[in-house]
């Protein structure tokens, strides 16, 4: 670990919060969008359930409208 790699990490570049990971860390939506501690869980969990080297967070794609006033509905998974 903290080491020089031979590799490019590979990388989601929207989110990584899907339903697997979900289920595996009971981290869902839309709590994981607004809780710290099960944002943390859910974006570090690929790492553990399949080897993906980065994290991506906070999940959100919608704080530019949100900012603007905008309602959003997370949904619920």
């Amino acid at each position: 670990m903290g080491g020089p790699v031979d590799h490019v990490p590979p990388t989601c570049v929207t989110q990584v919060g899907i339903v697997e990971a979900m289920e595996a860390t009971g981290a869902t939506w839309p709590e994981a969008h607004k809780d710290p501690e099960k944002m943390a869980q859910l974006g570090a969990s690929l790492y553990k359930l399949a080897g993906v080297e980065t994290a991506r967070i906070p999940f959100c794609l919608t704080v530019q409208a949100e900012v603007l006033g905008c309602k959003v509905d997370l949904g619920k998974i």
